[in-house]
């Protein structure tokens, strides 16, 4: 069961209303299974700062590195669970498609979240993420590294879901 909470709001106290969505959040409901929407009835300003605040707070900046089947679905996935995610591929022609039809050949049936971003530089996928997903085939592992590697900032998380044996040296990708 999904569950929408809302809450009306007009002109409610900032730490009223920081209360009431403090409670919310740990009332030990799975993230998942709940959304908290706020409607404002065009009260001051500082409803609209809150929610900012409180959004950047639970939203992610996720990077995903690899438009393949295992990229795309993965990116469709956390786009769904309200991140914002944006999603890179070294074939630029790979992007133009995907960004066009907003489906992956071999995901016919999922149609991605208008949500979901693309770029063709690797630069912009990582700038100003806090989360990177390493979606690419084993054998491009650490070219894609390596590529990235200028770019990565202190205290991004990196997850590396590649499987599989680079054949060079015939090491697993953990």
């Amino acid at each position: 069961m999904f569950l929408s909470i809302i809450i009306p709001h007009y002109n409610i106290p900032r730490e009223l209303l920081e209360r009431c969505l403090q409670s919310i959040i740990t009332a030990g409901i799975p993230d998942n299974e709940y959304e908290i929407i706020i409607v404002d009835d065009g009260s001051k300003e500082e409803c609209a700062k809150l929610c900012a605040v409180w959004q950047r707070e639970f939203m992610k900046k996720i990077g995903v590195l690899g438009a393949g089947t295992w990229g795309i679905a993965l990116a469709q996935m956390l786009s769904t669970e309200n991140h914002d995610v944006q999603v890179w591929s070294a074939l630029p022609q790979e992007i133009d498609t995907l960004a066009q039809t907003r489906q992956h050949p071999n995901l016919k049936d999922v149609t991605q979240s208008e949500k979901l971003r693309y770029t063709k530089e690797i630069s912009q996928v990582i700038a100003e993420k806090e989360l990177l997903v390493f979606a690419v085939p084993s054998p491009f592992v650490r070219t894609t590294a390596r590529a990235a590697a200028p770019y990565l900032q202190a205290g991004q998380v990196i997850v590396d879901v590649a499987k599989g044996i680079e054949a060079s040296t015939l090491m697993t990708m953990t």
